[in-house]
Parts: structure tokens; sequence; C-alpha cells
């Protein structure tokens, strides 16, 4: 502390000092002008109390002096956007809320912890802008009370999400053709920190409520034709993807055929078709085929519900074997026994298909003396296989056929001049295995010189002649009636 005096008469000779203003036991002493002194312990404010003394003795009256003691560092807490988890904007709102014994004097705030603004007025909230790029962001404060202690470093984390979710939809499971309006929607979407809701519309008609993202039953416009179902996503910070679009034909269902005699109830029965994945899950929008049936029950094709559950009612009684699969997902041939005025229920497992197809091709017609060849194609997936894609026959690198059942196919279409020709087959399986013969390189034939064209041949050329003469009548006929 220090102390300013005079006396205009004696001059000043002594000086005291006190705590609480009572001078019994208190020290007169030279004055100075600084000294050390040490307050009373405890917060709040403290009052110093001295006399002075002039050389006549005279004593001046008790004067006094008042400090705060302040030893406790302010407390402090920080939130972003009041505690969002997440933001789509770099600009946010920081909330501040601190005290102390003695009043908060400034503040001082940071996105890394190490580089810090300037000191500044507290206020209750401030705008501020993180820094840029996608990730969790981290915002520090820091205050400062009257008595100059500084608070604890305090920080609130907050994720910045600015890229909007991407994703895709399938109607009925990417079936390129429907008898009925109402359809089912399987969404894909995916966000760095999640999808949250998913809308979707027709290509005429507004967007639906946003909903949970899960598999939708839609209905599409009415009348016939190519229907485009649109898609968005929001994730969790709001923001909304573009627009996702798939298709489907829908088409008049064709009449049933006319059963040449009909199974009696005692010959009918019904089975229920169980459809899961390895770990159990129900397996939503898989296609269960049948393999073999009995005499006179045509083939049973069923898509599985959202229980992963498809049933066959009224079907003749007999030995079954059924396929189950979707996408890249296929299953062993599972039998069952139908009994009459019985149901039965069957299990499917689908596991992910990673083997290829097994193909061959030979050449049937190997005479060298004739123009045409004949090939013979086959593909089959394997017991556990999504099933065949397509089979495509390559002649001279270029594709001449193409098959999308499994079998045995025939192709003789071809006439080929002579000399050397190449061929190969390339067979793909729905979960997109490719398998080739030969694995490299390619089949040859030959056509040799001074071939013969045999009857089947010339019937071919000569309706081909034909019609080249036929068009050549009508455009000479066209010219002449002209003129």
């Amino acid at each position: 502390m220090s102390l300013t005096y005079e006396d205009a008469a004696s001059g000043v000779s002594e000086v005291r000092y006190s705590n609480d203003g009572v001078w019994d036991t208190e020290v007169w002493e030279n004055p100075t002008q600084t000294k050390y002194w040490t307050l009373t312990l405890g917060e709040g404010i403290k009052k110093v109390y001295y006399q002075l003394k002039d050389n006549a003795g005279n004593i001046s009256p008790t004067t006094s002096d008042s400090i705060i003691l302040d030893t406790e560092p302010p407390s402090a807490t920080i939130s972003i956007n009041e505690g969002d988890e997440y933001t789509n904007s770099t600009s946010v709102t920081l909330y501040l809320q601190y005290s102390d014994n003695e009043g908060i004097d400034q503040v001082r705030y940071s996105n890394d912890g190490i580089s810090y603004t300037n000191w500044e007025q507290p206020s209750e909230t401030k705008s501020w802008t993180l820094l840029s790029e996608d990730g969790i962001k981290t915002v520090y404060a820091q205050i400062r009370d009257r008595a100059g202690l500084n608070s604890n470093f305090v920080s609130d984390t907050i994720i910045l999400d600015t890229t909007p979710p991407t994703g895709s939809i399938e109607i009925n499971n990417g079936a390129s053709s429907t008898t009925s309006t109402s359809v089912t929607i399987t969404p894909s979407a995916t966000d760095a920190n999640g999808v949250n809701q998913m809308r979707l519309r027709n290509n005429i008609g507004d967007w639906s409520d946003w909903t949970e993202v899960s598999i939708k039953t839609w209905t599409l416009t009415s009348g016939f034709g190519l229907k485009t179902v649109f898609a968005q996503f929001k994730d969790n910070t709001g923001l909304i993807s573009s627009e996702f679009a798939a298709t489907i034909n829908l088409v008049e269902s064709e009449p049933s055929p006319t059963p040449t005699s009909s199974p009696t109830p005692s010959e009918i029965g019904n089975v229920i078709i169980f459809v899961k994945y390895e770990n159990n899950d129900p397996a939503y929008g898989a296609t269960v085929t049948t393999i073999a049936m009995p005499s006179g029950q045509s083939s049973l094709k069923g898509i599985t519900d959202s229980n992963g559950v498809v049933t066959f009612n009224n079907i003749i009684i007999g030995s079954y074997s059924f396929h189950g699969s979707k996408g890249i997902y296929g299953s062993n041939n599972v039998q069952a026994i139908v009994k009459s005025q019985q149901t039965i229920s069957v299990n499917i497992t689908l596991v992910e298909d990673l083997t290829e197809p097994v193909i061959a091709v030979a050449l049937t017609t190997e005479n060298s003396g004739i123009l045409q060849r004949i090939f013979s194609v086959t593909a089959e997936d394997d017991i556990q296989g999504s099933g065949i894609s397509t089979v495509t026959l390559y002649i001279d690198e270029n594709p001449v056929k193409t098959w999308t059942t499994a079998g045995t196919h025939i192709y003789d279409e071809g006439f080929y001049s002579n000399g050397k020709h190449t061929y190969y087959v390339e067979a793909v399986d729905n979960a997109g295995n490719i398998v080739r013969e030969p694995v490299s390189g390619y089949l040859e034939f030959t056509v040799e010189e001074g071939t013969q064209i045999d009857q089947m041949e010339l019937w071919k050329l000569m309706s081909i002649i034909l019609v080249l003469v036929g068009g050549s009548i009508l455009a000479m006929l066209s010219i002449k009636m002209k003129k």
C-alpha cells in the first residue's frame, strides 16, 4: 500500500496501521510512502486503518482505505448452439455461463485451444465461425475476473456436417414390370452422421410426409406405362439429399390359363416358406420359385413380405423343390412334401453367392465343308447360387446371342465366310460373378475354300434372295409409276 501525508507546523514523525481500527497493540513506526501489509483471511471487502503523529505529539483522526480480496478464480461453462449434437453450418452461436465472487471482467475464445482471440467484454451469447471441413469441432473459452484471476479452459464440441446424404431406391426388388399399382419401395441411404428420414413422390404429385427410413408400401399413379418414383433423404443435421429415382413398367395382367382339370379339395394343400439370412434376419423382398413340382402343378413364384414369409395356397399335393434368391444371395434347393388339406412350413436360408457359374460351349456341327455352324451353350449356377443373369455367345468378338436363363441353348443362325473364326461364351449370375469359356484366348473353327451349301442353308439363302429381288421389283414399279 502507499501512504501520503503532511503536517505544516511541526511535520509528521510516526504512523501506525491496523486491520480493525483498534490501536491497543499497534506499534508506531517511521512513515514511508509505501508499505507491505498482510490483510486478514477470507474473501471480500478488506479495510486498512492508519493514524499519523506529528513532532508535537498530536495524533490524527483514524483514516482507512478498503479493497476487495479475491483469491478464487472464476468458473464458466460453454455450449455450442445450446448443446446441439450436429450443425450443417460453420456459423454457430456460443452460449457462455460464468460465475465469480466479485464479477467477470473479460473472456476469450479459440477453435483449437492454442490461438485465442483478444480479451473482450463477456456476453451470454456470441456469434462464432467454426473451422471448415466436416467432422467434430471444438470451441474453447477462458474468462478473467476483476482481480485478474483466469478460469480453467472450458470447451464444447459439435459435429459439423455440410454434405447431404446419398442413396437409391428399388421398386419391387428391382423388378422391371408390375401388374399392380401397389408396390414396395426398398430404400438404401448413407451419410457420415446417419440418415434420419425419407420421403417419396410419384412423377406426378406432391411429396409424402417425412418418415423413418424403412421399406415402404407405395401406390403408383394409375394407367399403364412406365412409372417413376422419386425419393429424398434427410440426415441428422437436416441436410436434404438430391432426388433419387427408380422406374417400373405398369402392365396389364395376363389372363390366367384355363386349367384342363382342377384338383379336388382333397388333393390340395398349403405351404408357408420362411426366408432368412445367415444371421437369422428375415429376408424381405426375396424371390422364391419352384425348381420341381408335381405333375399338373404350374410353376410357383412369390416375393417374401417384411417378415420374410411367402405363402402358396391351394397347390397340388406332392413333392416340391423350392429355391430362394435376392440380389447377390441364393439358397440351396429345399424339399417340401405338401399333404392333403394340410399346411406345412419350410425354412430357406440365403447366403452370399461368391461362386462363379459353370458354363460350356461346343461346336456341334464341325463339318468344314458347309457354311453353317451350330453351337451348344450350357450355363448352370451352383446349388446355392443367386441364379443366371445372362449368357452371351461371342463370335469374331461380336455378341451374337444372349440368353437370360440357365440350361442348354442352341445357336444356329449364322453363316460364315471362308477362313478362321473365333468364339467364346461368357456368363454372369445375379451376384455379378462372371465366368468365361475359355478362361483366356479363343476357341476356333475354320471354313475352307470351296465350301458347299447344304439344303437347309440353300433354303435360307433363297429366302434372302427372294426378299431382295422382291424389293428390287417394287422399286422398279415405283419408278415407272412416277414417270
